[in-house]
C-alpha cells in the first residue's frame, strides 16, 4: 500500500473508532463496506494495530454484522475479562496486593496477556500459589516475564506476573506511584487514568517500539472520558521523567486526528519525528535513545547510583534487545496467531 494512502487510512479509522468510542457515534453507512474490505483483503492493518475486538464490537452495535473471526475475537475478549474477575477475587481472598494493568482499558484493544504487576515477592509467591489453584501452568520464568497458561473455553489465557514496571530490569514507571494511585474497578484493582496513560506511553516508546493506533485511541480516550488537559499529564511525565516519548504520542495524535491540542511551542518536532507511513506507527530510534538518556538522568536524581547502573546494564540482557534489532532490521513485531 502507498505510504500517503495508508497515512490517510490511518488517520480515518483513527477518527472513526476515536468518534464512536468516545461519542457513540457510528460511522457513515459509507464506510461499512470498505472496512469490510479491509478486513478481508487486509487484516494484518486490524492485527498489527490491535483493533480486531473494538472492530468487532462496532460493527455489530452500528450494523449488526459480524464474521466467524470477529465472532472469535470477542469471545476471547470475553474469556480474558472473566478471568481477570476470577483471578483478583482469589488474589482478595488471599490478601495478593496485586494491579492488573495494560489489560483494561477505555478503548476495548486487542491484548496479548493478562499483565499483573505485585507489590512484594511475598505477594509473588502467593499470586503464583493462586494461579495453581486456578489451573494455571508456569511457562516461562525469567528475568523479564514469569509466565502463566491455561485453557479457558477453549481459549488459551495467557498471565505474566510482574514485580515492577520494567524493560528487563530497567524500571520505566515507579511502582510505589502505580499502587498509591490504583482504583477499583468492577472488583478489580487497576491504574488510575493519569497512571494508566504514563505506563502505556514509554512501553510502547521505550520497550515495544512501535506504537499501534489502539494505543493511540486508548490514550485519547482516556484523556477525554476523564477531562485530563494535555498540559496536566505533560507536567506528571515531566517530574517522572518520560515527557519526550508522550510528546512523540501527543504529537501523533495531533497528525491522526487533525485537531490541534498542543500549542507550537510544547512540541519540538526534530525530537519526536517518526514515520507516520508505518504500519505499526515506529518511533525515530533518535527518539528512543534520548527517551532512555533523559529517563536515566533523572533516575539519578532520585535513586542510587548503583541501582540505576544495574537497570542501564540489564536491557542487554532482557527481551527488548530481540526487538530492537527487529526494529533496525525494519521488520514488524511478533504478534499472537489469530487462533489463540
Amino acid at each position: 500500500m502507498l505510504p500517503r494512502l495508508l497515512f490517510h487510512l490511518h488517520a480515518l479509522l483513527f477518527n472513526i473508532f476515536s468518534n464512536f468510542y468516545s461519542e457513540g457515534i457510528c460511522p457513515e453507512e459509507k464506510y461499512r463496506d470498505l472496512i469490510i474490505r479491509l478486513l478481508r483483503n487486509n487484516v494484518e492493518l486490524f492485527r498489527y494495530n490491535k483493533l480486531l475486538v473494538a472492530l468487532a464490537i462496532m460493527m455489530q452495535q452500528c450494523y449488526s454484522y459480524t464474521n466467524d473471526l470477529l465472532s472469535q475475537r470477542i469471545h476471547r475478549h470475553t474469556v480474558y475479562h472473566k478471568e481477570i474477575q476470577r483471578i483478583f477475587t482469589a488474589f482478595k481472598e488471599s490478601d495478593v496486593n496485586a494491579v492488573c494493568f495494560k489489560t483494561i482499558t477505555y478503548f476495548p484493544k486487542d491484548v496479548a496477556d493478562i499483565d499483573i504487576i505485585l507489590y512484594s515477592n511475598e505477594d509473588l509467591n502467593v499470586a503464583e500459589s493462586v494461579l495453581k489453584s486456578l489451573g494455571y501452568k508456569n511457562r516461562k520464568k525469567g528475568l523479564q516475564e514469569d509466565l502463566w497458561s491455561s485453557v479457558k473455553e477453549g481459549i488459551v489465557v495467557d498471565v505474566e506476573l510482574h514485580t515492577d514496571v520494567s524493560a528487563a530490569k530497567y524500571e520505566y514507571y515507579p511502582k510505589k506511584l502505580l499502587f498509591i494511585r490504583s482504583i477499583e474497578y468492577n472488583n478489580v484493582r487497576v491504574p488510575s487514568p493519569i497512571d494508566s496513560i504514563l505506563i502505556l506511553v514509554p512501553h510502547c516508546v521505550m520497550k515495544d517500539l512501535y506504537i499501534t493506533l489502539a494505543d493511540l485511541l486508548d490514550i485519547t480516550i482516556t484523556m477525554k472520558k476523564n477531562d485530563i488537559p494535555p498540559e496536566h499529564i505533560l507536567g506528571e511525565a515531566d517530574r517522572i521523567g518520560i515527557k519526550l516519548p508522550l510528546l512523540l504520542v501527543l504529537h501523533l495524535i495531533q497528525i491522526l486526528s487533525g485537531h490541534v491540542t498542543l500549542s507550537k511551542s510544547i512540541i519540538f518536532k526534530p525530537l519526536v519525528a517518526t514515520r507516520v507511513q508505518d504500519a505499526p506507527l515506529r518511533p525515530g530510534l533518535h527518539t528512543v535513545a534520548l527517551a532512555y538518556t533523559l529517563l536515566t538522568v533523572n533516575k539519578l536524581r532520585r535513586e542510587p547510583l548503583e541501582k540505576v547502573i544495574y537497570e542501564v546494564s540489564s536491557l542487554p540482557r532482557g527481551k527488548g534487545i530481540d526487538g530492537l534489532v527487529r526494529y533496525i532490521s525494519g521488520l514488524k513485531p511478533p504478534i499472537k496467531r489469530l487462533d489463540k
